[in-house]
């Protein structure tokens, strides 16, 4: 990106790469881990709203993939306007996420929580936050100020931290090795050409961005960062869900965005659960094929996040790289990034601000 161009929000995605090491090799994991451990939990329950809530979604995924512990997500309106006594969490976790650690809903939420019984962590920016106060044991993100108001450095840093404290709770050495690469992935990332893609977007006021498995969060994110920096209507939407239904809204010429699927291989491939999609590729297979569903049999304008030239050339896309392959659950890290520098270039082909999101504010307190 060029410095005479950079904004805020330019500065703060180019911070990531330094930011997720800080992150990654923080040493406190390992203490909270065994805190974790130590409490048997049968669950985690997380609490969230907005790009926070998208870093929950990932960490459901990561947690039933490798610690096979169920994971829900608590309604903030629960605790604040339904029940008035504590949520029964006995043996549970209670994860809350928020940048700024002071909306009202979440904060309350987390303490009805605690006082139910839950082992309370809060992930946050900011360590002296009232939603740090409400938890037993704190993540901070320490990213410094995050002075945009679409956030980018705090939702990455959120991934990463949450993959890191899986990786520690599970004593996973192969994924606590992967996220070392993370770093220079992300780096790679702030180098991928995002402009062509962003004409195809600004040309419409609508469009998708699709995602499946660990990279749901993170097609809802990318949808979330076009309608706050680029002010188009995105819908982030399951791409298994997307064939549900809502595949017959698609028209001629509408932009799709689709992440494709790093494969992961933690599934053994001798056992029952193991399908025919699953044998042809996994997820990857699947997320190329629902591309190829719209492209071909849609004509969607089609742009392919993490295929290769050619795959996206056979079914008549636009390929945007990822910058370095990551592993399947690590990749969406670095899509992320990719994803928020789209919105960015989405916004100024639009003629917009991206520092002036319409009608937010850094902070929302909703209760």
């Amino acid at each position: 990106m060029r410095a005479e161009r950079a904004s805020v929000v330019d500065r703060e995605i180019a911070e990531q790469p330094a930011i997720l090491e800080r992150v990654i090799r923080r040493p406190a994991w390992e203490g909270l881990a065994e805190r974790i451990v130590g409490s048997r939990p049968r669950g985690v329950l997380t609490v969230a709203r907005g790009s926070s809530d998208h870093a929950a979604t990932f960490f459901s995924y990561l947690a039933l993939a490798h610690a096979g512990v169920p994971v829900a997500s608590v309604p903030p309106s629960i605790a604040t306007h339904y029940r008035s006594s504590p949520i029964e969490a006995r043996e549970q976790i209670a994860l809350g996420v928020s940048q700024s650690g002071k909306s009202p809903d979440v904060v309350h939420t987390l303490e009805s929580l605690r006082r139910g019984g839950a082992l309370a962590l809060a992930v946050t920016n900011d360590a002296d936050s009232p939603l740090a106060r409400a938890a037993e044991h704190v993540i901070a993100l320490e990213c410094g100020e995050e002075r945009a108001i679409a956030a980018t450095k705090t939702f990455t840093a959120s991934l990463a931290a949450l993959a890191a404290l899986v990786a520690a709770w599970t004593k996973n050495a192969a994924l606590r090795s992967q996220l070392e690469r993370v770093p220079e992935a992300a780096a790679r990332a702030l180098e991928v050409g995002v402009e062509r893609a962003a004409a195809i977007l600004a040309s419409s006021p609508v469009a998708f961005v699709l995602g499946r498995g660990f990279g749901l969060a993170v097609a809802l994110e990318g949808a979330l960062k076009l309608k706050e920096i680029a002010r188009i209507h995105a819908e982030g939407v399951s791409a298994a869900e997307f064939m549900h239904g809502p595949v017959a809204s698609v028209g001629a010429g509408l932009p799709m965005v689709v992440l494709a699927c790093p494969q992961w291989d933690a599934v053994p491939r001798d056992t029952a659960i193991v399908t025919k999609p699953l044998e042809r590729g996994g997820l990857r297979a699947l997320s190329l094929e629902a591309a190829a569903n719209l492209s071909v049999l849609h004509n969607a304008r089609v742009i392919l996040l993490g295929a290769s030239s050619d795959e996206a050339k056979s079914i008549g896309a636009l390929a945007i790289s990822q910058g370095t392959a990551l592993p399947g659950e690590l990749a969406p890290i670095a899509q992320a990034i990719v994803l928020q520098r789209l919105a960015v270039a989405t916004a100024r082909a639009r003629g917009l601000d991206p520092d002036a999101p319409s009608g937010l504010a850094k902070v929302t307190e909703t209760w």
